[in-house]
């Protein structure tokens, strides 16, 4: 890799909820584009539920999933 850098602390904002960041890290693997691999984690709570936000993958493509403790479908977390 080029360079990486992580997140030691920070906030992500998703749809108007505030997640605390519970890791983060960018590699940069290109001299030529700006579109580094990431992993990001997240934590909140809504309704006395902990709700987790995992995003991975490139700027230009990626993933985000989320979980909650107690569990819940996805479709029923987003609606929160």
């Amino acid at each position: 890799p080029l360079g990486r850098a992580s997140a030691v602390q920070g906030k992500i904002l998703f749809k108007d909820r505030v997640f605390q960041v519970q890791s983060g890290s960018l590699e940069f693997d290109s001299p030529r584009t700006i579109n580094p691999k990431f992993e990001m984690m997240g934590q909140t709570e809504v309704a006395n539920r902990k709700i987790n936000i995992f995003g991975t993958g490139r700027f230009d493509n990626y993933k985000i999933e989320f979980t909650s403790n107690p569990p819940l479908p996805e479709p029923e977390i987003l609606s929160l």
